[in-house]
């Protein structure tokens, strides 16, 4: 992760902060290893039991580096994919894990669908069920022993005021910080401005804003200057993956 806003990252209560963040996935940490079930029983977290108690935890529903599955998600739960198959996770499930689990930071439910996927109808529906997610999530998080930081997920497509009603409504929760959804390596670099800039001009600005999916170094710099604070790994993954992949067309087509 880029920290370019040290300050306001540091106002963040998590005793576990160390030099060295972790950005976990759901789908690779939930059903496949460990799983739910096996951190209740262990009862002590998964920083102990992967042996990685120096490092911040942050979770997040989906690899932004893979863009979202239209057509999964559904009123009640969001899909995710595993070496398995397809799972459906709803609040419960998913909290279940994060109480499970003690990291450090989470990413709230939400229904994340494909930027590009313009229907007004779908994208207001996305909202709404994102929103709807958080409110469960925080209801759920009054019960729990430890005090975790919960970020709300900012939805809305390529739809403007989809983005504000969105960042309106989840900056009226009490959430340490903010998940701007939805943008991904497929879109031009002016949407990527405008539809950030959506998003955090309705948002505090002494929370936390964490843009996923940033697509290459030039939009990195895009974003700061659209007011966000912190990045994912995305990008170096992709050029990796795209070598493995030519790599291995390479190797079957001398055979």
């Amino acid at each position: 992760m880029y920290i370019p806003n040290m300050d306001i990252w540091m106002e963040i209560q998590c005793s576990a902060l160390s030099p060295s963040p972790l950005h976990l996935f759901l789908f690779n940490c939930s059903y496949e290893t460990p799983g739910t079930e096996v951190l209740q029983h262990y009862g002590h977290g998964l920083h102990k039991f992967a042996n990685l108690e120096r490092y911040f935890m942050f979770l997040s529903i989906q690899d932004e580096a893979t863009p979202p599955r239209p057509g999964y998600n559904e009123e009640k739960s969001v899909s995710i994919w595993t070496g398995s198959g397809r799972h459906k996770v709803n609040v419960k499930d998913y909290m279940d894990f994060v109480k499970a689990s003690q990291v450090d930071c989470f990413e709230s439910l939400c229904d994340t669908p494909p930027t590009e996927e313009t229907a007004a109808k779908k994208v207001k529906k996305s909202v709404d069920r994102t929103v709807r997610f958080l409110d469960e999530s925080l209801l759920l998080l009054k019960d729990f022993d430890q005090q975790l930081n919960i970020f709300g997920a900012i939805e809305g497509g390529d739809i403007k005021d989809e983005r504000r009603r969105s960042a309106i409504e989840t900056s009226q929760r009490p959430v340490a910080g903010f998940v701007i959804e939805g943008v991904n390596q497929k879109l031009a670099k002016q949407s990527v401005r405008v539809i950030t800039m959506a998003a955090t001009n309705s948002l505090p600005v002494n929370k936390l804003r964490i843009l996923p999916g940033v697509g290459s170094p030039e939009d990195i710099f895009t974003a700061i200057e659209s007011g966000i604070d912190v990045f994912d790994g995305s990008y170096p993954k992709l050029p990796s993956l795209e070598l493995l992949e030519t790599q291995f067309n390479r190797i079957c087509a001398c055979y």
